[in-house]
């Protein structure tokens, strides 16, 4: 399989995942939903990459940069008052 085969697919079983996970039902509906909403994503997806309409790049540093966020989110929750109503 071509390149672009392999990174069409990946995409679309990873948006087709994302679709069924955010939906949180599987349905045989919601099973043809998330494939053609997967593939019309994908195709998209391809479009930019295709176009280099975007650039992006992956850091390292980032996961440094982002190694303090988990402990941000339980102070955050932490100070919160309780279930608000």
């Amino acid at each position: 399989m071509a390149r672009g085969g392999v990174f069409f697919v990946a995409w679309w079983l990873a948006l087709a995942a994302l679709w069924l996970l955010a939906i949180g039902v599987v349905t045989r509906t919601e099973l043809v939903a998330a494939l053609l909403g997967g593939a019309a994503s994908a195709c998209a997806v391809l479009a930019v990459r295709r176009q280099q309409l975007l650039r992006f790049r992956f850091r390292p540093r980032w996961l440094l940069d982002a190694r303090s966020v988990p402990w941000q989110i339980v102070r955050g929750a932490r100070s919160q008052p309780g279930p608000q109503a």
